[in-house]
């Protein structure tokens, strides 16, 4: 699946809620859906750290696909993670490179949902993207 692909259906089904509450709960139930794509041992890891959470990733490329594992000690910021890697897990650096992911901007009530840490899904789209521009023509990558 694209990475636009992606993003349209967690726009969609997060849409279908009519009210907030329901999104709510669903954001919070996520990591019970997609915790496969993050449970990941802490060593040898990038840490990002603020005051109110901290957060580990483990990058690679090989064949030119990211593959993404990323965990935090906060179940918001988990599970909003959890939302990015899927839309970039497995997908080639160019196709990362060139999206824009909407559903954070598309999605109603969306940063009432994630508590306004709107700001936070930039810096890490961007250390993602950074770090697929600095492999982008890296021969080692195959």
């Amino acid at each position: 699946m694209k990475i636009k692909s992606r993003d349209n259906k967690i726009i969609k089904i997060f849409n279908k809620f009519k009210k907030f509450k329901y999104q709510y709960k669903y954001f919070l139930n996520i990591f019970l859906n997609f915790n496969k794509l993050i449970l990941i041992n802490k060593k040898n890891i990038y840490i990002i750290k603020n005051n109110k959470f901290k957060i580990w990733i483990k990058k690679k490329i090989k064949n030119n696909l990211l593959n993404i594992k990323i965990n935090s000690n906060n179940l918001i910021i988990k599970n909003l993670l959890l939302l990015i890697i899927y839309i970039y897990n497995k997908q080639k650096i160019k196709n990362i490179l060139k999206s824009k992911l909407l559903f954070f901007k598309k999605i109603k009530n969306f940063n009432k949902i994630i508590n306004y840490n709107y700001k936070f899904i930039y810096e890490i789209i961007k250390h993602i993207k950074v770090y697929c521009l600095i492999n982008l023509n890296n021969p080692f990558n195959n």
